[in-house]
């Protein structure tokens, strides 16, 4: 039994050092090399590694040359059963104002080995709050918001592409095939 434990220990610390010492930023840019042929630029971006977590701060993207966001501040957590990245400050680009707000407040994105197929994820901004699922299997993205009053009264064209529900929730579904 002592044997066993033993074993486990060390398994558990060998998981914890190989997370702690894991090359996140080379992996980032991996991640960004590979955007980089969809078209989607990350640039000015400072990195961290804190460790367990990956810090950027003050990220660009533009998507096809155009500039389409900025965001002050994000974390990439990556563990083997539970991986979240956390955004707050993001701010659109300023073409986007007839369609939403332009200042999102945070978004949380978490994929749990608990769900292996579902990926979940919540933003709070201008809008109002949004809570999204992606479905890996199906390919299938879900969105319920729960609009703002800024929201209601002034992007009425953006909540007509959206089924309202007796709760006063907006579903948004698309499919990614």
């Amino acid at each position: 039994m002592v044997k066993i434990l033993k074993f486990l220990l060390y398994f558990i610390i060998f998981i914890f050092g190989v997370l702690y010492f894991s090359p996140k930023i080379s992996a980032y840019y991996f991640l960004e090399q590979n955007l980089k042929q969809e078209k989607v630029v990350i640039s000015e971006e400072k990195l961290q590694d804190k460790g367990f977590v990956l810090a950027l701060e003050n990220l660009k993207i533009s998507y096809e040359d155009i500039p389409s966001v900025d965001i002050t501040e994000a974390k990439i957590s990556l563990f083997l059963f539970y991986n979240r990245v956390e955004i707050k400050d993001i701010t659109l680009n300023k073409m986007l104002a007839s369609f939403a707000p332009l200042h999102i407040k945070s978004v949380n994105i978490r994929y749990t080995i608990m769900h292996p197929l579902t990926v979940l994820a919540k933003a709070e901004g201008d809008f109002g709050v949004a809570n999204a699922t992606f479905s890996l299997k199906d390919e299938k993205l879900k969105v319920f918001l729960k609009p703002s009053k800024k929201m209601l009264r002034g992007y009425q064209n953006s909540l007509r592409e959206m089924k309202k529900n007796k709760k006063g929730e907006y579903l948004y579904e698309q499919s990614i095939k």
